[in-house]
């Protein structure tokens, strides 16, 4: 069904204007991913689009196909026409390496001698944590030996494990089988 209310009206009662940086910030719903603010347009069948198209393409014009509209700000949720330009994917990836938001990229924080050699293939890979870090030694172990050694004697069910140690049921059920805390032996204790 659409809408009865004109585009331009709609779009101009979504954002706020900052006085000091010039941006517009979308105030009304947003895209999953990245914080660019989101506007359903009627053309034929309704669709939903990102604002600061909506926004190029009621102050300049259509937006050529295959183009698309770039933030000179920075800012996701601008909707401001004057901070906003046309570009293809290689004007906005080189536009990301300039500003240096391009993720494959950047330059690593620790450089020299002290870095680990493996750090930029670590963050490539999106690897978080110390390498090699098993059982409790690992930066988001929520359990240790003790109460893996509880888990392995004791036969609770895997939801009473699971709120005794704020772990999930696939956990307590991985213990049970062998598949994780493999090296620790109940003879231990």
């Amino acid at each position: 069904m659409p809408n009865a209310r004109p585009l331009a009206d709609r779009f101009h009662e979504k954002y706020v204007v900052v006085p000091f940086s010039g941006c517009w910030l979308w105030t009304a719903s947003t895209m999953s991913r990245g914080g660019y603010g989101k506007m359903t347009v009627e053309q034929g069948e309704q669709q939903c689009t990102g604002a600061h198209r909506v926004s190029w393409m009621l102050h300049k014009g259509e937006i050529p196909k295959g183009m698309w509209v770039l933030h000179r700000c920075d800012v996701p949720a601008c909707v401001n026409p004057d901070h906003l330009f046309l570009g293809d994917v290689v004007d906005n990836n080189r536009d990301a390496i300039e500003k240096g938001r391009h993720k494959g990229l950047r330059r690593p924080e620790f450089v020299g001698p002290k870095a680990p050699k493996n750090l930029a293939r670590r963050r490539r890979l999106g690897i978080r944590g110390r390498p090699n870090q098993k059982g409790a030694a690992n930066w988001n172990a929520r359990l240790d030996e003790t109460k893996v050694r509880d888990i392995k004697s004791r036969r609770l069910t895997k939801a009473e494990f699971s709120r005794l140690y704020g772990v999930s049921f696939k956990a307590v059920k991985n213990i049970w089988d062998g598949k994780s805390w493999v090296g620790i032996d109940l003879q231990k204790m």
